[in-house]
């Protein structure tokens, strides 16, 4: 049975993927039929949903290879900054939002945010264990090779039909360029 080290990448990328999920409007289908009586759901302020916004696109930034596979083609080819400083400026990044996610009072949460907030609280206190108490990019190599984060596997412009073959071997050939790159920063 794989520990729970070997499995954090896939924890991260499923608390994420919910954390994307739980910020998403719901749709009409899940909306109580007119008449029927539910708990109020009061929506988070546009403050709350820009604040997530932006923390998503701040986490696809940091994290380009996995966003190419969630879709984020403007990624393509770009591998993350392994360096220590990267890696402890991205735990700072985390530590600060964890911050100001807390700072959005109950009222500018509503219900809804409420959720969202404890929920975004979770998954940066889970990153932040393992990067930072755990150190796991340091005495884990795995860290390096999960294929639900950032990874050096080129499986995204191979085994993914999302543009022309052409395309996506421009996307591998920069990807191509940018390992050495990333396996020296692996190695320090």
């Amino acid at each position: 049975m794989p520990s729970l080290n070997t499995r954090f990448p896939t924890l991260l990328v499923l608390a994420l993927l919910g954390l994307l999920a739980a910020c998403q409007p719901a749709d009409q289908a899940s909306q109580p039929a007119e008449g029927a009586s539910s708990p109020a759901m009061v929506e988070p302020s546009a403050a709350w949903t820009m604040f997530i916004d932006e923390q998503i696109e701040d986490y696809l930034a940091a994290h380009p290879a996995w966003a190419v596979v969630q879709g984020r083609h403007e990624y393509d080819g770009q591998l993350p900054d392994w360096s220590a400083d990267s890696i402890a400026n991205e735990i700072a990044r985390l530590r600060a939002a964890r911050e100001e996610a807390q700072q959005f009072s109950a009222d500018e949460l509503g219900s809804v945010g409420e959720y969202q907030r404890d929920y975004f609280v979770a998954t940066m206190d889970r990153a932040l264990f393992w990067m930072d108490k755990a150190e796991w990019p340091f005495v884990n190599p795995a860290f390096y090779f999960d294929w639900m984060t950032d990874s050096l596997d080129p499986s995204p412009y191979i085994a993914l039909d999302y543009a022309p073959l052409e395309q996506r071997m421009q996307a591998y050939t920069r990807y191509a360029r940018n390992v050495p790159q990333a396996a020296a920063q692996i190695r320090a």
